[in-house]
């Protein structure tokens, strides 16, 4: 969903590449055959449903602030986030304007919005709800919302028991299933194949926080916990579903960050870059699977059954520099000696120091990053700058050139050590990001080429299209739920 102008500006461009992008591929398939002419129209296909999706909500966001879109009813609590949002565009108020309103500082409902309003206590909710003049009634009895509810009674009930246990309804349009009128079997069938839910409990609407086996997550402060927990069981899915299509690999990954280091650098023409850090994992038998669903953890890692690891990397940030740390830090977990399956799985359960271990992670991807260099190049911007934090930014941009580092990885670090003393700079750290390219799509696109989608069944290849943002190869667009 587009929030603001600024974005609405950001995805025009974005559109305006992808559609040379898609041109050049239209131009390459023409000249291929067999496994690479498949391979590309995977990627045209790939490239025109992010446009289309991306047309879709630019369509919408102008709609919406010309009065021609309606804000949309509540149905539930976890509507209102999205509709307070909505019906702020479409009065036509900045976060000043309606922070004024409130009471309230314009980067409060900045902070609100960017997180979907996780933070917003009920009382909040309310005020803002009553200030923009959205009507529900006291006790949140929300009137359905036509365009999630289908005319099945059947469904509208699952549907309403999943949403009071956390499961947004929006997620399971777009990552589920298409809810079909008169299918609730199907869905049942698809939540039952991702959760490991019995499709039985599903029908007496009995649902449960899905348990993923052996996971540890990266989250931040104001992630729903809930929301977490079913991504989480969401990321075990998937990650056994890929694992089952990749070979596994000979060598295990380094435990040394250093000689990760030295292969990723190697690949990456001296720098640890995000394709670099890609390749290496998948190399060493350990895919990354991408999503964006905000609210949630940003990183995750599974250990499973089969012995085999993968990492889910759930961001919508363009920052390169902030995806190769979440993945290097979920590397460091990886090989961390002292941690087996049964002590992870105690760690979860608080029995293991939590707060040793993501040391040992931040730590083994700072030294991963900058080749063991990660104390002296801090120390190096401090003396730079002459201990001032105003000329800190410029000191890191020379460090950064001088020794060949990335100057979005650098400043994320600096700021990282300046918080353990008490100082924040992030907000300057996040100017100096790179956001040139888009981390998910990079990849979304390493993965498509890494996996044999032929070994997948019909509903699996459907279920990581969906996760993906892509239409794959040998699933039938029948509109309906395929089970």
């Amino acid at each position: 969903m587009i929030k603001n102008d600024r974005q609405a500006g950001i995805i025009r461009g974005r559109v305006e590449r992808l559609l040379g992008v898609k041109r050049e591929i239209e131009e390459r398939v023409e000249a291929l055959s067999g496994d690479d002419r498949t391979l590309a129209e995977l990627e045209m296909n790939a490239v025109a449903s992010e446009i289309d999706r991306m047309e879709e909500d630019l369509a919408d966001y102008q709609a919406l602030k010309e009065g021609r879109a309606p804000v949309g009813v509540a149905r539930t609590l976890v509507d209102l986030p999205r509709l307070l949002i909505r019906a702020r565009i479409a009065e036509g108020l900045t976060h000043l304007q309606l922070a004024e309103r409130l009471g309230l500082k314009e980067q409060q409902i900045q902070r609100y919005e960017s997180t979907d309003y996780e933070s917003a206590s009920l009382s909040r909710l309310i005020e803002v709800a009553t200030v923009l003049g959205l009507r529900f009634s006291t006790d949140l009895n929300f009137e359905p919302r036509d365009e999630l509810l289908t005319e099945d009674p059947d469904q509208k009930d699952l549907l309403a028991t999943l949403s009071k246990a956390g499961l947004d309804v929006d997620f399971i349009k777009r990552r589920i299933a298409v809810l079909a009128p008169g299918d609730s079997s199907g869905l049942i069938s698809r939540l039952s194949h991702v959760f490991g839910w019995l499709p039985e409990n599903l029908a007496a609407r009995e649902v449960s926080l899905p348990r993923a086996a052996a996971v540890a997550y990266k989250k931040p402060k104001r992630a729903s916990e809930l929301k977490t927990a079913f991504l989480a069981g969401y990321g075990h899915y998937l990650a056994e579903t890929v694992c089952d299509v990749v070979d596994r690999a000979e060598q295990h990954l380094p435990e040394d960050p250093i000689q990760f280091h030295n292969l990723a650098s190697h690949r990456g023409g001296g720098r640890v870059t995000l394709r670099a850090v890609l390749d290496v994992l998948w190399d060493h038998g350990t895919p990354v699977i991408p999503l964006r669903e905000p609210g949630a953890f940003d990183a995750g890692y599974y250990r499973l059954s089969s012995g085999q690891d993968a990492i889910v990397v759930n961001s919508v940030r363009r920052e390169e520099a902030r995806w190769v740390f979440y993945i290097l830090h979920d590397v460091g977990h990886i090989v961390d000696p002292s941690i087996r399956r049964q002590a992870l799985l105690e760690q979860l359960e608080g029995a293991v120091d939590g707060d040793a271990w993501e040391e040992r992670a931040n730590h083994f991807a700072s030294e991963a990053i900058f080749g063991g260099r990660s104390q002296s190049l801090f120390e190096r911007a401090m003396k730079a700058s002459e201990g001032k934090i105003g000329l800190l930014q410029r000191a890191v941009r020379f460090v950064a050139r001088q020794e060949n580092v990335d100057v979005g990885a650098l400043a994320l670090h600096v700021a990282f050590r300046l918080s353990e003393q008490g100082t924040n700079w992030w907000g300057a750290a996040n100017n100096l990001q790179a956001t040139a390219t888009d981390p998910f799509e990079l990849a979304r696109e390493v993965l498509i080429k890494r996996i044999d989608w032929a070994r997948l069944e019909p509903i699996d290849a459907d279920l990581l299209g969906r996760a993906l943002e892509v239409t794959p190869p040998l699933v039938a667009s029948s509109g309906g739920i395929e089970a």
